[in-house]
């Protein structure tokens, strides 16, 4: 069903923005069911932009029910029902900046048009009680009876019997006990390797017969939007590939898998983001024109996403830093794109895929745009621009490709405010028409950039670990925290790797996705590149959760923000909210709102 309302505003020529609101009180129709109050509203404007003589706004509403049962049989159910609304609007085509609002015929009123419409699905929360009124009273006084049985049973027995006996025991023993433990303390030694230190134990290991993961009960599915695929490559299979292939180590040593670790992930002694990317060149070029090893890794990525509970994810990567000068950049993508959906249908994980731009590399970009409006039916979902540093690299180069895309209907991301400053994002979104900003830290040094992202609820694209590695976030970081670093473990070995994992403090620690969370703006939590940090995605809500303080509550919202900024055709998007909320409303999660 849908309502369309048509509002005309006269004599408004420079109105900056409009607030929509939609409001009507509830009513009970019986002692049974019950409407509840309707009130949503959104506030829409731009920063230098103001409205253009066509405005059309959407209000979505999803119907929720809620069935109770009543405690009486025979009693009627009790029903509940709210509507949850979501708003959408356009804002290139709603707001007109100065030069387009001048060259514009002369506006003598604002055509205001309001799209109200009903989801094609519901939500049915039923709820029953533990038990019948008769039942539950039966039950309560079974229990308080044999629990006061049971405590004067043992009061009995151990004042007749228990008791007694212990103290006779006691007596004896006390006076040899003393003896042989004065003979003995001068020569006591302990026993070497009879304290456990609770840091061996590994929490990241689960048995088989169990294959959730650890954070379920927090988060029971996962939406990941900014994830590497080439930052992603199992260790196993490129140690497997490079002794198949004789590639050798690039120090030249003896080839095992803890020599080669420290040549694919990050150390202690990774300072920038030149530092974590100079990791990539090596065992990329295990996989590179491989067009079998190239199907191989995505069919893992795919099964590896499977096994960390993720729902949907949008894996990125460059396919011209693959094709290593044998293969075509179509053949890449076909080629990953083959064990994409092998491992769809294996492991039930939706998988899309963003093609890279590379910051140094400008002229691949406009072939990228192609590739990605190419390959469009077969998954590809977007363009990034991403690898490199943003001082040394500007965004202008590419400014023509992402107008392309834009043109074109192709969903834009952009590396930013990551090494660079704040200023980066803006020229992300205001040049490149950015509608997801990767990573965007810096944006907490500039307001008006921070506003701007904020009014135009534009995505960021957090990663926690990575932010500390590439010391994106090193100046956020307070002075007395440290970076806790971990030996990387083998075989049930302990090797001389060091792991660069996460913040250390006495104090709580600090991180600008604080800021974000505490005034509502739209981020979501990924993993980057984790093989490259020795990370999983579980690891990232772990450290949101116990290290940096964040709410269930919270959380769960990073995943819905991840679903409702993906970048699926709109249809699918709704339905991947949708099982999402399957998924979390069963187990009670968004009580947390």
């Amino acid at each position: 069903r849908e309502i369309t309302v048509q509002f005309n505003l006269p004599n408004i020529y420079t109105i900056g923005g409009l607030r929509i609101g939609l409001s009507a009180p509830g009513q009970i129709q019986s002692s049974t069911v019950t409407l509840q109050d309707l009130n949503f509203s959104q506030t829409f404007s731009q920063n230098g932009r103001m409205l253009g003589q066509n405005a059309n706004i959407a209000l979505s509403l999803t119907k929720v029910i809620n069935d109770t049962s009543s405690l009486n049989v025979g009693d009627n159910d009790t029903y509940s029902g709210l509507w949850i609304g979501s708003f959408s609007m356009n804002y290139y085509e709603s707001f007109f900046a100065d030069i387009d609002y001048l060259n514009a015929p002369v506006a003598r009123s604002t055509n205001l048009t309001i799209t109200i419409s009903e989801t094609s699905y519901h939500i049915l929360n039923q709820q029953s009680p533990i038990a019948r009124l008769p039942i539950l009273i039966y039950h309560c006084f079974l229990f308080t009876t044999t629990v006061v049985g049971s405590f004067t049973f043992i009061f009995v027995i151990s004042n007749l019997m228990i008791l007694p006996v212990s103290a006779l025991l006691v007596r004896k023993c006390k006076s040899k006990f003393v003896k042989n433990n004065r003979m003995n303390d001068n020569n006591e030694k302990p026993l070497p390797g009879t304290l456990i230190d609770p840091n061996t134990c590994d929490h990241h290991h689960h048995t088989s017969h169990d294959n959730r993961h650890p954070l379920s009960y927090c988060v029971p599915t996962l939406v990941e939007l900014h994830i590497h695929l080439d930052g992603s490559f199992r260790h196993s299979t490129l140690f497997e590939l490079a002794e198949k292939k004789d590639i050798p180590l690039p120090s030249g040593i003896k080839r095992t898998m803890e020599d080669f670790i420290p040549y694919v992930c990050v150390q202690s002694d990774c300072k920038s983001l030149a530092d974590f990317l100079g990791k990539f060149p090596f065992f990329i070029s295990i996989v590179a024109g491989d067009v079998d090893a190239l199907e191989r890794v995505a069919y893992e990525f795919v099964e590896d996403q499977a096994i960390q509970g993720v729902l949907y994810t949008e894996a990125r990567y460059s396919p011209h830093f693959l094709t290593a000068d044998i293969l075509t950049p179509e053949q890449v993508i076909e080629a990953i794109n083959r064990g994409f959906e092998r491992g769809k249908k294996e492991f039930h994980v939706d998988v899309r895929t963003l093609l890279c731009c590379i910051r140094p590399h400008p002229e691949w970009s406009m072939e990228i745009v192609e590739l990605a409006h190419k390959y469009r039916s077969a998954g590809v979902v977007g363009i990034d621009l991403a690898a490199g540093d943003e001082h040394k690299h500007a965004i202008t180069p590419h400014v023509a490709a992402f107008q392309r895309a834009t043109e074109l209907g192709i969903h834009r991301t952009v590396h930013a405010g990551e090494s660079g400053l704040a200023d980066s994002v803006r020229q992300a979104i205001e040049q490149c028409h950015a509608e997801r900003i990767g990573h965007g830290y810096a944006i907490i040094d500039d307001p008006s950039v921070y506003e701007l992202i904020h009014s135009r609820d534009i995505h960021l694209e957090c990663c926690l670990t990575s932010s500390l590695q590439t010391n994106a976030v090193g100046k956020y970081v307070p002075k007395d925290c440290d970076i806790e670093e971990k030996h990387l473990m083998l075989n049930g070995q302990e090797t001389n790797t060091k792991l660069h994992l996460h913040m250390t403090s006495k104090k709580e620690v600090w991180h600008p996705i604080h800021h974000f969370a505490r005034d509502h703006l739209n981020f979501s939590l990924s993993c980057d590149d984790p093989s490259v940090s020795q990370i999983t995605i579980e690891h990232e809500y772990k450290h949101a959760l116990i290290d940096l303080k964040l709410s269930p509550a919270q959380l769960t919202q990073c995943v819905f923000n991840a679903a409702r900024s993906s970048f699926l055709p709109e249809k699918e998007k709704d339905e991947l909210v949708k099982r999402l909320l399957v998924n979390y409303i069963p187990k009670g999660v968004l009580k947390h709102y």
